[in-house]
């Protein structure tokens, strides 16, 4: 049993020191930090987005309440998790800047 836990050890050292030219390096999390959705990877289409969807919800609340996160989240299918990384990304800060409807689709974001 020793030696088959050695065997596996030197394995994998011998598949760490593996470097093969024609497969792409591991992505880290940062290079995968662009959104799925694809109007979410600029600042306008990420803001009239989520501006629509807030407007969605205000309606659906007929005006009365915080248009929360949470809510847009559930109608955009995604966490507010993800709305906040992409806020974040955006230069954003996801509790002060909420909700969305005061952002400015025309203003220069990366």
């Amino acid at each position: 049993m020793l030696a088959a836990i050695e065997v596996v050890k030197a394995q994998r050292e011998v598949i760490g020191q593996l470097h093969l030219p024609h497969l792409p390096l591991r992505r880290t999390r940062l290079d995968r930090s662009h959104p799925h959705d694809k109007d979410w990877r600029t600042w306008r289409g990420f803001c009239l987005v989520m501006q629509r969807l807030a407007s969605e919800v205000r309606r659906l609340q007929r005006g009365r309440g915080h248009v929360s996160k949470l809510s847009v989240a559930t109608r955009a299918s995604v966490s507010e998790k993800t709305i906040s990384r992409t806020m974040r990304g955006y230069g954003l800060d996801p509790r002060a800047d909420w909700p969305p409807f005061d952002w400015l689709p025309d203003e220069d974001r990366a």
